[in-house]
């Protein structure tokens, strides 16, 4: 009996001690499915089985770059810009809500039943940390291999008869590579791979050509970028052919630099006069100073 009445006084001076937030609490996860994709909505609500009122518990955020636990219950500048959540506290519920959810914004949350506003000092109940289950394929790109500029656009001009070497990226949550594939449109063919190698480019390959990533885990999630490929003609080489001057046009030649020279200088010049016959060549009459006896033609370009 006096046993009994022993253990009665433990109990009962255990459950006087024990504040009235003493219950275990725990993180749910309310959302329409288990799988968070990139760009949902999530809420996330603070839970006890032995208390109903949670106005005595606050969430919290683990900051690698701080390594420690920070409150979110405040509605300051930094929470509210820096973690970008919303807490609202309604009828004895806590909640915390997130739109549009990034990578950055998974956690690891937990929820904290304690005296004064420390974040892990002083008497706590803590929840386990939580991290919210999020998938995400995004920025797929496509380059070429062994040119300048590999970055791919909507549209790609190559020319006929060469070699190309399409690759394809993308991120993932996963530490895992995601699961590329090729296709063309209208055609019924698929290469599993993450490059596309097409031998001599002709007019009967241009197309749009599209690489689908695939999640490596929630195979489901897929995202993809197409490119249009059109053929044009190899660009033509330049060249310079280059005649010796016959013995007649160095005369010519030599016979014109000659009267520019004495235009610029304002002397007369001592080759004769300029006139232009009916054919269209300009004729350079000869003078009795220079001793030339023929004249000389020159075809105007």
């Amino acid at each position: 009996m006096a046993l009994r009445i022993f253990e009665a006084l433990c109990v009962i001076q255990a459950l006087c001690l024990l504040p009235a937030w003493a219950g275990t609490p725990r993180v749910l996860l309310e959302h329409n499915s288990d799988t968070v994709l990139e760009g949902d909505d999530v809420t996330l609500e603070c839970l006890s089985d032995d208390v109903e009122d949670m106005s005595g518990y606050t969430f919290q955020k683990y900051s690698k770059w701080m390594r420690t636990w920070l409150n979110l219950n405040t509605p300051h500048t930094f929470r509210c810009w820096y973690y970008d959540v919303n807490i609202t506290r309604s009828e004895g519920r806590l909640l915390l809500h997130i739109e549009d959810i990034q990578p950055w914004q998974v956690g690891p949350y937990r929820c904290v039943a304690r005296d004064g506003d420390n974040s892990t000092e002083g008497n706590a109940t803590t929840s386990e940390s939580f991290t919210i289950p999020f998938y995400y394929v995004r920025n797929v790109y496509i380059s070429r291999v062994n040119v300048w500029c590999g970055t791919v656009g909507s549209e790609e001009f190559i020319e006929e008869g060469s070699d190309v070497e399409l690759r394809c990226r993308a991120e993932t949550d996963s530490p895992k590579e995601a699961i590329y594939e090729w296709s063309r449109k209208g055609d019924d063919w698929i290469v599993a791979s993450k490059t596309l190698i097409l031998k001599k480019f002709g007019k009967e390959d241009a197309g749009i050509y599209t690489c689908q990533a695939r999640h490596p885990v929630l195979f489901n999630l897929v995202k993809s970028k197409s490119v249009q490929l059109q053929v044009v003609e190899p660009a033509k080489s330049l060249s310079a052919k280059f005649w010796p001057l016959s013995s007649e046009d160095a005369w010519q030649t030599t016979a014109r630099r000659h009267q520019l020279r004495s235009r610029s200088s304002g002397a007369p010049s001592t080759r004769g006069a300029r006139s232009r016959s009916p054919l269209g060549l300009e004729t350079l009459s000869p003078s009795s100073s220079d001793g030339c006896t023929q004249s000389m033609n020159r075809t105007l370009v």
